[in-house]
C-alpha cells in the first residue's frame, strides 16, 4: 500500500503548513489496522520539538491505531535531510516545508494536492483569510495547510542598551548600527549584533533591502518593485546592503561570517551579542536561557529611511 505524506512548513516570513506528498515512509497497516507514520521537522529547537511532540501525543490519543514518530534533524541540516528522504521516496510521511522549499518540493511532484480534501474539511472556515490564501499555489493547487506565520522581530539586551546610554531599542536600521557599534566591546566578549553570514543569510539582508525600497515595493511580491523590476536592482538596495554589512564590520563577532540560526540564537542567549533578528519561536529559547526577564525584550522590525518596514 502506498501512503501519502503529510508536510508542514516554517521559517522567516513563511507559512507553516500541513500537506501531503506522494512518497511513503509508513510501515503500512498491520492486520489490526495499526499504522506507524514518521514526521520530520525542519526548524528544530528543543522547545519547539517538545510542543510538536505534545501535539502528536494528543493526535495519537484521539487515533489509537496511529503512531507518529518525530524525527528532529539539526536545523542547519534539516532541509537537505528532508530533500534526501523525498528523493528516495521513503523515510518520511509527515514533514515541514518552508517558503524556500515548498516550491522545489511541489515542482518535483513530491507534494500531494490537498484541494479536494480541504473542500470537505470542517476546519477550513476556522483559518484566517491569509492562511486560506497562502494555502493555494500559483497553479491553483493546495500543497499544504498553514499552521502559522513567521515574521522577524528584534530581540535586544535591555541592560546593554541602557548601559550604552540609549533610552530604548533601535527603531531603524541606522539606529541599530549606531547602538550595536556603541555596545561593541570585544575585550569583554560583548558584541553588538548577531550577524547571519552562514546558511540562509539572505533572509536578514532582504529584510533590510525591503525596508529601504518599501515606497516602491510590490506588496503582492516583495522581491519586486511596482514597476516590475527586482528590488535588488533598486538604487536604495545598495544603501541597505552597505548599512547591513557595516553591522558585520563594526558591530559583530568575526566568527559571525559563518553563523546560521543556531549560532545566532546561542550568541544572544549566552550574552555575547546585544541584538538578534529572529522569529518569535526564539522567545521560548531565550526564556530557558541564563538571561533574566529584565535583561531582554523584543521590538518591531527595523524601518528604512522612509520610516516603514515591510
Amino acid at each position: 500500500m502506498k501512503n501519502k505524506i503529510l508536510t508542514t512548513a516554517a521559517g522567516f516570513g513563511t507559512v507553516a503548513v500541513l500537506a501531503l506528498t506522494g512518497c511513503s515512509a509508513s510501515s503500512g497497516p498491520s492486520a489490526d489496522g495499526a499504522v506507524t507514520l514518521q514526521m520530520v521537522e525542519s526548524l528544530t529547537n528543543p522547545a519547539r520539538t517538545e510542543l510538536l511532540r505534545g501535539l502528536l501525543d494528543d493526535f495519537e490519543k484521539a487515533n489509537p491505531k496511529i503512531t507518529v514518530n518525530l524525527v528532529s534533524p539539526p536545523t542547519e541540516q534539516a532541509d537537505a535531510k528532508i530533500q534526501q528522504m523525498l528523493q528516495s521516496g521513503k523515510g518520511v510521511d509527515v514533514l515541514e516545508v518552508r517558503d524556500i522549499t515548498v516550491g522545489p518540493f511541489a515542482n518535483n511532484s513530491w507534494l500531494y494536492d490537498l484541494g479536494p480534501d480541504l473542500e470537505k474539511w470542517d476546519g477550513w472556515d476556522a483559518l484566517t483569510d491569509n492562511a486560506q490564501s497562502a494555502s493555494v499555489a500559483a497553479d491553483g493547487k493546495s500543497y499544504f495547510v498553514p499552521y502559522g506565520f513567521y515574521g522577524l522581530s528584534l530581540f535586544y539586551r535591555t541592560d546593554l542598551v541602557k548601559d550604552a546610554g540609549f533610552d530604548g531599542p533601535p527603531h531603524s536600521w541606522k539606529d541599530l548600527l549606531e547602538q550595536a557599534s556603541a555596545i561593541q566591546d570585544p575585550s569583554n566578549n560583548i558584541y553588538g549584533y548577531a550577524f547571519r553570514g552562514g546558511q540562509n543569510a539572505n533572509s536578514n539582508v532582504v529584510a533590510a533591502i525591503e525596508a529601504y525600497t518599501i515606497d516602491g515595493l510590490d506588496v503582492d511580491d516583495a522581491f519586486l518593485m511596482e514597476d516590475g523590476s527586482t528590488i535588488f536592482a533598486a538604487p536604495e538596495a545598495q544603501d541597505a546592503v552597505d548599512d547591513y554589512f557595516d553591522l558585520f564590520k563594526k558591530a559583530s563577532p568575526p566568527s559571525a561570517v559563518s553563523w546560521g540560526y543556531p549560532e545566532m540564537v546561542a550568541g544572544f542567549t549566552n550574552g555575547t551579542t546585544a541584538f538578534l533578528l529572529q522569529d518569535p519561536e526564539v522567545i521560548a529559547t531565550v526564556q530557558d536561557s541564563s538571561l533574566t526577564e529584565d535583561q531582554w525584550d523584543t521590538a518591531p522590525l527595523l524601518v528604512g529611511p522612509s520610516g516603514k518596514a515591510a
